[in-house]
């Protein structure tokens, strides 16, 4: 029992020093800035477009809508490249 113990210990240990040494990259922290800056603008786009046309009636297909809610997506399709590229890289 002590063996299994002590393996999944180093396991763990090895496992973690990685996984903070990769958390500290200046790529993954730049990649998740801007999946959570891309997620907050698509969840938030009906919001911003209420404030930009100053009404509370917005349509499913108001042009305003739809273009934050591509800009959130492509701040996620740039987190995601970033974070594919990093770990290739």
């Amino acid at each position: 029992m002590g063996i299994i113990l002590n393996a999944f210990t180093n396991f763990m240990t090895s496992y973690l020093d990685g996984l903070v040494a990769m958390l500290k990259s200046m790529d993954v922290i730049i990649g998740m800035s801007f999946a959570i800056l891309g997620v907050a603008t698509a969840f938030l786009a009906r919001r911003i477009t209420r404030i930009i046309r100053k009404r509370n009636d917005i349509d499913d297909n108001d042009p305003a809508l739809i273009t934050i809610k591509a800009v959130g997506l492509v701040f996620m399709l740039i987190a995601f490249l970033i974070l594919v590229f990093q770990t290739i890289a």
